[in-house]
């Protein structure tokens, strides 16, 4: 996958998490009557926050953390996993949500699932990609 791609992707995942963020701060959710939703919570938490590690580590071209060579954990799990629990601690505020460790492992564990996905297959893709366009030039 290109850069690009993965800028798209990461794109369309953020405007998909942050719409459904708005619907559940707002109550919108709860108007569609989707209780079995709830019991599953945890596992939606990885299913839409891992992808965002998954793009966002693309686009940081599957940088680590630190500069050192094979260096861990990488920025975009990092980065993804402060901006998900600042998030899920600030439901706190809210009447309508409520902090809860299951959510956070939910995304920490779609974070690490979605991260390791991205660096074992899509990153070789990458690579064997750029290698048969530099042979074909």
């Amino acid at each position: 996958m290109t850069r690009r791609a993965y800028a798209l992707g990461l794109a369309a995942n953020v405007a998909f998490v942050v719409a459904a963020s708005i619907g559940a701060y707002t109550g919108w959710l709860q108007h569609l009557h989707l209780r079995w939703l709830s019991t599953y919570d945890y596992f939606f938490h990885g299913l839409f926050i891992g992808p965002l590690a998954l793009f966002l580590d693309g686009v940081l071209e599957f940088r680590p953390l630190a500069r050192r060579v094979g260096a861990f954990p990488p920025l975009a799990a990092v980065v993804v996993l402060t901006v998900a629990g600042i998030e899920e601690l600030l439901q706190q505020l809210s009447r309508r949500r409520s902090t809860t460790l299951h959510d956070f492992v939910g995304d920490a564990v779609g974070v690490v699932l979605f991260t390791v996905l991205g660096r074992l297959v899509l990153r070789r893709a990458s690579r064997t990609s750029r290698a048969s366009h530099k042979s074909e030039a």
